[in-house]
């Protein structure tokens, strides 16, 4: 899930009542597939427990905080020039 995910999320929530309600009372599985989410992305959200969209938008921050530092240490070693031509010859 990326920010700009999240981001949509939250915006489509804050201008669709009916949207929040799903998203947090509901079919939640129903409500996130409009977005670009991978399975792992749909079951970690569906375990988010949230009565206010303040909560879920905490949680899911920090699930998506999470993530990025799993990842974040990885990138520049794949990123580097010399790491890209190490890969062509």
């Amino acid at each position: 899930m990326s920010k700009n995910t999240l981001n949509a999320m939250v915006t489509r929530a804050l201008a669709d009542g009916r949207f929040r309600r799903e998203l947090l009372y509901g079919d939640r599985r129903q409500a996130l597939r409009e977005f670009a989410l991978s399975e792992d992305d749909v079951r970690a959200l569906q375990r988010i427990k949230a009565n206010s969209l303040e909560a879920f938008i905490g949680q899911a921050a920090n699930l998506l905080q999470r993530r990025s530092a799993m990842v974040a240490p990885f990138a520049p070693r794949y990123a580097s020039a010399s790491y890209q031509a190490s890969r062509v010859g």
